[in-house]
Order: C-alpha cells, then sequence, then structure tokens
C-alpha cells in the first residue's frame, strides 16, 4: 500500500486497513486523529464488548515481549470520532 492510499479511502472505509493496527499508546491515539493526550483521556473509557458512543475504550494490553503492560486504544473507536470535513 502506497502512502497516498490511506488517504484517498471514502467516508465509510477505516483509515488503516483493520489488519495492520487495532490497538494504539496514548500518544499514539491522539497523533492518529490529530488531538492532544489529554482529549484522548477525557474520552477514554475502559473496555465494554459494545462501542459506547462518543467514547475511547481502552484495555490493559502488553503488546510485545520487551514492553510493559500498558493502556492501549481502540483503533476503530478513534475512526468513530472522525466527522467528514466537506469543502465550501
Amino acid at each position: 500500500m502506497a502512502y497516498g492510499d490511506i488517504h484517498e479511502k471514502s467516508c465509510n472505509e477505516p483509515i488503516l486497513p483493520r489488519h495492520i493496527m487495532k490497538w494504539l499508546s496514548l500518544s499514539g491515539a491522539a497523533e492518529y486523529i490529530d488531538v492532544s493526550n489529554d482529549t484522548i483521556s477525557r474520552r477514554a473509557v475502559p473496555w465494554a464488548d459494545q462501542p459506547v458512543p462518543g467514547c475511547i475504550r481502552w484495555k490493559y494490553l502488553k503488546l510485545g515481549e520487551n514492553t510493559r503492560q500498558d493502556r492501549r486504544y481502540f483503533s476503530e473507536d478513534l475512526e468513530a470520532l472522525l466527522v467528514p470535513a466537506f469543502g465550501p
């Protein structure tokens, strides 16, 4: 996938393909949707099986052998917060 492919998705498609990334760190989540870490923290809720409107679900996860267990934020909830911008 080329860099431009990510930005040419329609409004109904995820920004990243589902198989690439599901869980993000706090700073990764903030960067992913271009907001502050504080914004992510304010909208964060512990994991629930169903999406919570306007919130970002998180789990404590250890993503690799040499990483610590930390809050990881669900990328699909981040994408749900994005609203398409329409030009003038």
